[in-house]
């Protein structure tokens, strides 16, 4: 593996993430329809089935080793991932305070911006209820 003593962290969560990624694609396309398509007595449900299992499988594979060869051998990848792991361990973190203030803070905005478009819509809803012909052609 290309420089592989540097960036061991980063590298071992893209792995990682790479196969989460393999396996759920190979599982939500090769083999979540199989009990359907086993229950069916239609001969067409079964190889539809087959084919699009043994194409999800493919992908998934290849998904798997594109991603194992970005991550391990790609010089310009590995690279990036050496300095993103490099750069992390310079970053100043927040104390726990000022961290769930902000957090507090942004979560109050985000209350006040969804009950703001809640009572919008309320108000748009009511008066399109009330037969204005103006805002009729609006929805």
């Amino acid at each position: 593996m290309y420089k592989w003593p540097q960036g061991r962290v980063i590298r071992v969560v893209c792995l990682i993430m790479v196969a989460v990624i393999a396996a759920d694609f190979a599982w939500n396309g090769a083999y979540k329809g199989f009990g359907t398509a086993a229950s069916s007595a239609d001969q067409a449900a079964h190889i539809r089935q087959l084919v699009q299992g043994g194409f999800f499988a493919a992908c998934s594979l290849a998904t798997l080793i594109a991603g194992l060869i970005l991550v391990g051998f790609l010089p310009r990848t590995v690279d990036f991932l050496v300095e993103v792991e490099s750069e992390m361990t310079r970053v100043e973190w927040p104390e726990p305070g000022p961290l769930f203030r902000t957090t507090l803070v942004v979560g109050l905005v985000l209350v006040v911006v969804a009950a703001t478009v809640l009572a919008v819509d309320y108000i748009f809803i009511s008066l399109m209820r009330s037969g204005l012909p103006a805002l009729k052609g609006w929805i």
